[in-house]
């Protein structure tokens, strides 16, 4: 198809971008579904590794996430992770919390930052905010995490660190459309 594109290469891998504001307006050429499955998708668009779960978190999903960011970390030296989480207040069971508090312990070197987002107003969404919240804190990750009602939001805050650096918001707000659309 294109001449980025190697001879079996996936549809959709990752191509370098030069940074220079003429090539910062191509939007999907960088973007990779890295992992599907039922109840979530792991996309790497450029630094950050943007996931959506539509069911509960899984260890599967963890695990395509964990690798997903090792693998990311290969072409960028630092890692935002933005995700979504669509699929109601069930807060996981323990060997899931405990799964994920160690993939967030793993990947610390490479990971900037983490935002994620739990969309919904009213008490129980707030509620289940300040519960992702205060699971982010036990889990005594180096990086900033912060929790979001909305992906406007959490896009503001990945923003300021996605390459290359003069990527206008609105693709981020873009890429973030398409995750969750898929």
């Amino acid at each position: 198809m294109g001449e980025d594109r190697t001879e079996g290469e996936p549809l959709g891998f990752p191509v370098e971008i030069d940074p220079s504001p003429s090539t910062v307006l191509r939007l999907e050429d960088d973007e990779r579904v890295f992992a599907e499955a039922e109840g979530y998708r792991v996309v790497q668009w450029r630094n950050v590794l943007l996931t959506h779960w539509r069911a509960p978190v899984s260890m599967e999903g963890l695990d395509a996430c964990d690798e997903a960011s090792f693998d990311l970390a290969e072409r960028y030296a630092k890692v935002m992770v933005l995700n979504v989480i669509q699929y109601g207040l069930e807060i996981p069971p323990s060997e899931v919390r405990k799964r994920a508090t160690a993939v967030l312990a793993k990947t610390a070197d490479h990971v900037a930052a983490v935002a994620t987002v739990l969309p919904g107003e009213g008490f129980w969404a707030s509620a289940a905010r300040a519960a992702v919240a205060t699971m982010t804190l036990l889990s005594r990750a180096r990086h900033p995490h912060k929790v979001f009602g909305t992906t406007d939001e959490a896009a503001r805050f990945v923003h300021p660190h996605v390459l290359p650096e003069h990527t206008p918001l609105f693709h981020l707000q873009k890429a973030l459309g398409r995750l969750t659309r898929r």
